[in-house]
């Protein structure tokens, strides 16, 4: 009877120890799905930050537009400008660099597209694409009586 007692004893370590096996392996199953669920939550987040980035990115291009500022026939600048600053701002930057700094911006006739342009508005109000081509001129002098 003592064996028998024995042989139920080694028989309910052995159920135990299978139980205890399958649970272990269970857990190693769990870690294992874990750490590849962290690997796909790494990745996602790395997939977020670098759309995050590429929409800050973006966003930032719409604030700039490249200019060409064309004063008396030649090329004086091609700037990347503000669109919420005005367009006085690139104007003097063109006058400047071309050396026409004898006489104020208001004697200058500002173009593009043939369509004379206010000066004092910001450049994203006026709708231009990009690369457009600024015209400055000296303003001709209207006849009339002196």
């Amino acid at each position: 009877m003592a064996q028998n007692l024995e042989n139920v004893e080694d028989n309910d370590f052995s159920k135990i120890e299978n139980e205890l096996k399958h649970e272990l392996e269970g857990i190693h199953n769990e870690q294992g799905a874990l750490k590849k669920l962290e690997k796909e939550v790494t990745h996602t987040l790395e997939e977020v930050e670098k759309l995050e980035h590429e929409k800050h990115n973006h966003h930032e291009h719409h604030d700039f537009i490249t200019l060409d500022l064309i004063v008396n026939g030649k090329l004086a600048l091609t700037d990347k400008v503000e669109k919420n600053k005005p367009l006085i701002d690139a104007v003097d930057a063109a006058l400047k660099k071309s050396g026409n700094t004898g006489r104020p911006v208001s004697d200058w006739q500002i173009k593009y597209d043939d369509k004379d342009l206010n000066v004092n508005a910001k450049i994203g109000d006026l709708k231009l694409p990009e690369c457009a081509k600024i015209f400055i001129s000296l303003k001709t002098a209207e006849g009339g009586n002196e």
